[in-house]
């Protein structure tokens, strides 16, 4: 689609005029001693020095000058699926009046005055999104080729019900802080399998990307470490055995190496080690805690909670290398976001933010952008974690108070519909989906 638009917002005095040339002025003027061949320097001051008196009818037409320009509109739609933006989408320019643009067109949109604008894209469907800025500024100049706006729209598969959970699984903690084990149990729900059976705590499952093994912390030994079992949940393996609490595994895309969260310094930092428990590797030594690993899907980032309750220095959700170094800011939050998780497509990153009283799971871009809370409606919403199409999430939600005692797993679409809790009986929380 390929279109000229008149902006409606803009000046309606499209062009103004200047006089002719002073050759032309002198000819239906009279009483004139000027002599253009003789009197150069004077021309330069003839108009804004002289009173003339002429005619009125007989010169030539004014020279327009233009006053105006125009920007290129430029739309391009992608989906992974058939659920694209039917209906299109919405332009407006400078706040005004939207109008309507297709899914993947062309516009010129003219009438704009010399100077910045700012362009929106709006009107998009739950499970479509810009990719990259917007709004953008785009500068107007009279003279040159109309700039460009270009905006690049992905749509996902609109959520449904779960189409990967018949062939995927979770397993998640039931107890409570002080005594839980790990079970085990289809995403469609049902009866779930317990997996361990020891007399302390056993919490933060991963499975490994095969899932064939699931790493967890226990403190099945008096202190809190990392262990690897078979999916099934036999063969527990120790790989970390420090004086201080080892927790929070996250395995790399490749089954190589597996970070997680130690103590062993005084303060919660990043480490990484081999899958067998050796190379155990300092990732992170911020003055502040840091916790809850979790390898981007290309294996080449970690994105990780720092908490900071500091109100001029928050802290928030971070990323960095896998190798440690380069380390950006993605979210602030004096209150605390918590427990990131990224999706399979390596695109957004779900957390928990702590509000005024509460959790919430939001959605935001890698990039820092589009953030977007998915859950409102519940009590201490934490843990999140995605399905393998990406199109759902668990989180677990608590009942009354962030005890953990009641405490259910729920199910949602990535833009938040469908919310239902599916694993009884409670309390069933910190879910991983494999």
């Amino acid at each position: 689609m390929r279109g000229h638009a008149q902006y409606t917002a803009a000046t309606s005095r499209q062009q103004e005029t200047l006089p002719p040339p002073i050759s032309d002025t002198l000819a239906t003027c009279s009483n004139s001693r000027f002599q253009p061949g003789r009197d150069k320097m004077k021309s330069k001051y003839l108009l804004g020095l002289m009173t003339l008196a002429c005619a009125d009818s007989s010169g030539p037409a004014p020279i327009p000058i233009l006053t105006t320009g125009a920007i290129q509109i430029v739309v391009a739609t992608t989906s992974s699926g058939a659920d694209v933006d039917v209906d299109g989408y919405t332009l407006s320019i400078d706040a005004a009046q939207p109008q309507f643009i297709a899914g993947n067109a062309t516009m010129t949109v003219e009438g704009l005055r010399k100077g910045v604008h700012v362009v929106l894209l709006g009107g998009l469907a739950s499970n479509c999104a810009v990719e990259g800025t917007n709004p953008l500024s785009i500068e107007v100049d009279v003279v040159k080729t109309p700039p460009r706006a270009a905006f690049s729209v992905r749509c996902r598969v609109k959520p449904g019900p779960c189409a990967s959970c018949a062939n995927s699984a979770l397993v998640y903690v039931r107890g409570s802080d002080v005594t839980a084990e790990l079970y085990v149990v289809s995403a469609v729900g049902g009866v779930g399998q317990q997996l361990t059976n020891s007399p302390g705590w056993d919490g933060d499952p991963a499975w490994s990307p095969d899932h064939s093994k699931i790493a967890f912390a226990t403190d099945r030994d008096g202190n809190r470490e990392i262990y690897v079992m078979n999916s099934d949940g036999t063969n527990p393996v120790r790989l970390t055995n420090e004086g201080a609490a080892d927790y929070g595994p996250a395995w790399s895309p490749d089954g190589g190496r597996i970070a997680f969260v130690s103590e062993r310094t005084g303060i919660s930092h990043i480490y990484s080690m081999n899958a067998d428990g050796s190379d155990q590797t300092l990732l992170t030594n911020d003055t502040h805690p840091d916790r809850e690993p979790d390898w981007s899907p290309d294996g080449k980032r970690i994105a990780f909670q720092r908490e900071n309750w500091d109100w001029d220095h928050p802290g928030g959700i971070y990323a960095m290398d896998a190798s440690g170094g380069n380390v950006t800011q993605l979210t602030a939050n004096p209150r605390g976001d918590w427990q990131p998780a990224w999706s399979p497509d390596g695109r957004k990153i779900a957390y928990a933010r702590v509000t005024y009283y509460t959790t919430d799971i939001y959605i935001r871009d890698v990039d820092g952008t589009g953030n977007t809370p998915l859950t409102q409606n519940f009590d201490y919403a934490s843990n999140p974690s995605w399905s393998p199409d990406g199109l759902n999430l668990v989180f677990s939600s608590v009942v009354g108070d962030a005890s953990g005692n009641d405490s259910e797993i729920i199910m949602v679409g990535y833009d938040g519909s469908r919310p239902a809790s599916f694993i009884p009986p409670k309390p069933a929380f910190n879910a991983a989906w494999r």
